[in-house]
């Protein structure tokens, strides 16, 4: 008998304890410095939640970590909602690990140990809004806590490269997920139930998404987390999925932002692969690939509003009276995004800072020629005007932009403004 999706209530969850500690590989050198292991780390910046977005964090801890006044970024990735919940609670985190970059680029970990004092996560990093996590029960933003949007995430249902799938429906993805790998959806039922279906788990930014999308809750998905300590990490998921055998890559199915897809297969030493799949979302009559073709990267289909799973990085920090960032790391963080504090940190400034997002396969919101209101996921879509549109379609479009070039904002036909490079439409 086919299990039911809806079968139990909702149980409301929220982090009240003193210390939250975060499931990471262990690292034998402590983040704080400490007279055993001293790390010193220039003006540390804890960032904690969605893994989903761990590229565009490199490039910014890396460009921080050669300002002039040089930042270190600690990033720890419990998955968005989770990362949420602790900034709204002021948790401090009390074990677990951090990412950090050094000036060229690298990374490494260096442990959160019951640091003295306690380490407070600064700001959270969500694929969602906190309106869409299930796994707590705040309804409005709690006072003094601010919400600060950044690029567009995308995000993807994934099989493996040598999968034969290539798209898949709301309905479809609803049973596939929804049914403890009973739900009839050929290639992924099957007799062993979620052997092949791997999932996040509801403190996920990219579940939460996609569960909006097919109208299954996230907290009552079916599925196999991947990995143990590091099981709800992009990273884990995309291993896991493109390490499928042959003789289980059609029945093997995921869940992974497009950054981490594309980022992998545009890196000639990344094994394995996975691919995204075409989604049709309720109400369209076929399915659509987040770009205009399954290997292209110009996000067209999103830029648009044809593909559906999509939204804003958001990013949640403490606030002063003025509704500003009261950390002033946390301001120079969120400021970057929208120009509200110049990011003279990237070499190029603000328009070096949307190339840095364009490149790491993220979508600026004034590339967009859609926009969707307020914290409504994966809601209705109205028309956008954009102003970088000609600059994401000269990096990412295949044979680039068609749009007129004014270098050093030279001059525009009737109509047209200079913008970033290129004549965009008024």
């Amino acid at each position: 008998m086919k299990r039911k999706l809806f079968t139990q209530a909702l149980v409301p969850f929220a982090v009240a304890a003193a210390t939250v500690a975060i499931a990471a590989p262990a690292s034998a050198v402590q983040c704080i410095a400490d007279p055993t292991t001293p790390l010193n780390l220039p003006n540390p910046l804890l960032v904690i939640g969605s893994s989903a977005v761990a590229n565009l964090i490199q490039a910014m801890g890396t460009a921080l970590a050669n300002a002039a006044t040089p930042v270190s970024i600690l990033y720890a990735t419990p998955g968005s909602c989770q990362g949420v919940n602790v900034i709204f609670n002021a948790a401090p985190i009390g074990t677990g690990s951090a990412t950090y970059y050094s000036k060229a680029g690298t990374t490494a970990t260096c442990t959160l140990n019951n640091e003295t004092p306690a380490v407070l996560p600064v700001l959270a990093s969500s694929d969602v809004s906190y309106s869409s996590c299930r796994n707590f029960t705040f309804a409005s933003l709690p006072a003094g806590v601010g919400e600060f949007l950044g690029p567009i995430q995308t995000m993807n249902f994934i099989v493996p490269e040598a999968s034969t799938q290539n798209a898949i429906s709301a309905q479809a993805a609803y049973f596939v997920f929804g049914f403890e790998g009973s739900g009839g959806v050929m290639p992924w039922a099957n007799t062993n139930m979620n052997q092949n279906i791997f999932i996040r788990g509801d403190s996920s930014g990219t579940q939460s998404m996609l569960a909006i999308g097919i109208n299954a809750p996230a907290q009552f998905w079916h599925g196999t987390v991947p990995g143990t300590t590091t099981g709800l990490s992009s990273g884990t998921m995309l291993t896991t999925v493109g390490a499928a055998t042959a003789a289980n890559a059609n029945a093997t199915i995921g869940i992974l932002s497009s950054d981490v897809i594309e980022g992998a297969a545009n890196n000639a030493t990344a094994t394995p692969l996975v691919k995204g799949l075409a989604f049709q979302a309720y109400g369209q009559d076929c399915p659509w690939y987040p770009n205009s073709a399954s290997a292209t990267h110009d996000k067209q289909n999103v830029r648009d509003g044809h593909y559906v799973l999509w939204g804003p990085e958001r990013f949640y920090t403490a606030i002063g009276s003025n509704n500003l960032p009261s950390n002033p790391l946390a301001a120079q963080w969120v400021g970057a995004f929208d120009n509200s504090t110049p990011p003279t940190f990237i070499p190029g400034g603000y328009q070096g800072l949307l190339t840095t997002e364009i490149n790491q396969f993220l979508v600026p919101q004034c590339a967009m020629n859609v926009q969707r209101a307020g914290n409504v996921e994966i809601g209705p879509v109205t028309a956008a005007k954009p102003t970088c549109d000609c600059l994401f379609d000269s990096l990412k479009k295949t044979g680039g932009s068609s749009c007129m070039a004014c270098p050093d904002g030279g001059t525009c036909p009737t109509g047209f403004t200079c913008s970033y490079g290129y004549c965009e439409a008024n």
